[in-house]
């Protein structure tokens, strides 16, 4: 049976990180490349609850330093009780580009 390399890595990749503090929401996105060099992202978090629907809305250049994360965004806010909300990181660098998700269906 002939062996196969295993495949490259994404050129580009994204994740998003939370950190819940009371009643607080903290949302940031990092962006992984295989090479450096500058790209956009747009970082949208989606909140609905008792009180009503908001959106959040950031976007702007970044820099990657390959092996690196580079942090793009931040965003927090507020939650009360019953309160969810979506996260959704898009970003694009280079000719490539990546997407990435998360949040909590009710807290």
């Amino acid at each position: 049976m002939p062996l196969t390399a295993p495949p490259d890595p994404p050129a580009l990749r994204c994740e998003l990180t939370q950190q819940i503090n009371g009643g607080t929401i903290s949302i940031t996105g990092l962006v992984y490349a295989s090479v450096a060099g500058a790209g956009t992202y747009q970082l949208r978090v989606v909140k609905s609850g008792p009180a009503g629907t908001s959106t959040l809305n950031q976007g702007g250049a970044f820099t990657a330093k390959p092996p690196e994360a580079s942090t793009v965004g931040r965003l927090a806010f507020s939650v009360e009780a019953g309160a969810g909300y979506t996260a959704h990181l898009r970003v694009v660098s280079g000719g490539s580009s990546a997407e990435c998700e998360g949040g909590h269906e009710r807290l």
